[in-house]
């Protein structure tokens, strides 16, 4: 019965996000237009968010909360669609900066709710809704960020060779400044950046490295720039869940302290500005947080003597030794991050 009901909340997420799309006058902006459009499978996705909640022990919103809430989005939709209709005074920054405080003040009443499934020690494996809140958050910011801030400093060329590598299959970017493939992901043109390396027949390369866009491509040849950015909302994601897993290391006995510092860190700049941009630093963060992860799952086991001797084992190289060679080939300034939790990883082997 639960998924029959679930199957019915989607259909009509899907017929009413099509019914949006077909009365929302083009004469908004993309990004609000395209917010308008996902709004019912946002709200679709907040809603299967709280009845995972709820089905953890997890606590119940008020009910005139929730009516509130959906009459505030039902209101702002119609004053929207009225507002490119009828020509009225209201700018679309207001009209989105209600639909972010709506949204706002769902996820403050949702994390109020958790607090219960955390319990009274925080739970070294944090559960998935802990992934899927920020991530249904981000992705409802991906329309607007899209249309308001286009890719600038190095993003464009992070694209090109992600668009470069899903279409031709490599990373020589000639062709792809000679068609003007920044088309697909941008309005203005670029040109190679200073530095760049050249191959012996003249052959143009991008100073930065391919890791990052090796990891886009697919979801680039898939969806786009679109699909790329939720990638990296997705990593994002998984960024904030580490948040809460590594507060279980260190403040177990802590449950509001470790949620306020999740929901700071996954709510709040700059993550949540990086959330929905193409920049290494939240590839680079989450590699490092994932090898000190493993780093301090290896100190446990020395403590409680289940590590035997070679510590070293092929969990231990994988879970640590992978990040950290990974690091500096996302960006060799990451071999900053790389090298002190090796030196860290050391240590805790010989205590």
């Amino acid at each position: 019965m639960r998924g029959r009901l679930g199957g019915v909340y989607g259909a009509a997420a899907v017929a009413a996000s099509a019914a949006l799309f077909a009365l929302v006058p083009p004469s908004l902006s993309d990004g609000l237009r395209q917010t308008l459009i996902a709004l019912p499978l946002v709200a679709l996705a907040l809603a299967q968010l709280h009845r995972a909640v709820l089905r953890r022990g997890g606590g119940q919103l008020p009910r005139s909360l929730r009516g509130s809430l959906l009459a505030g989005l039902g209101g702002l939709a119609l004053l929207t669609v009225a507002q490119a209709s009828l020509k009225l005074p209201l700018g679309e920054e207001i009209l989105y900066a209600g639909f972010l405080l709506l949204l706002a003040g769902f996820v403050a009443s949702l994390l109020r709710a958790v607090r219960p499934i955390l319990g009274q020690r925080l739970p070294q494996r944090p559960p998935a809704l802990f992934f899927w809140l920020p991530f249904v958050v981000y992705l409802a910011l991906l329309p607007w960020s899209m249309d308001r801030h286009p890719p600038d400093g190095d993003e464009p060329f992070y694209l090109l060779i992600t668009h470069s590598l899903a279409y031709d299959f490599d990373a020589e970017l000639t062709n792809n400044y000679a068609d003007g493939d920044w088309r697909f992901f941008m309005d203005r043109a670029i040109e190679p950046q200073f530095g760049d390396p050249q191959g012996p027949a003249g052959e143009l390369y991008s100073r930065h490295n391919e890791l990052l866009p090796m990891v886009l491509a697919l979801p680039y040849r898939l969806a786009g720039k679109p699909g790329a950015l939720a990638t990296l909302a997705a990593m994002t994601a998984l960024l904030a869940w580490l948040v809460l897993r590594l507060a279980s290391r260190y403040f177990p006995q802590a449950p509001v302290a470790g949620l306020l510092a999740y929901a700071l860190f996954a709510f709040t700049p700059p993550l949540l500005l990086y959330s929905t941009q193409v920049w290494a630093e939240v590839p680079a963060m989450l590699l490092a947080m994932l090898a000190l992860d493993r780093i301090l799952a290896l100190g446990d086991r020395i403590r409680r003597g289940i590590a035997s001797d070679p510590v070293w084992d092929l969990a231990s190289w994988l879970g640590i030794g992978l990040p950290l060679v990974l690091l500096p080939l996302l960006k060799i300034r990451f071999m900053l991050l790389a090298a002190p939790l090796l030196f860290l990883a050391w240590w805790y082997a010989r205590r």
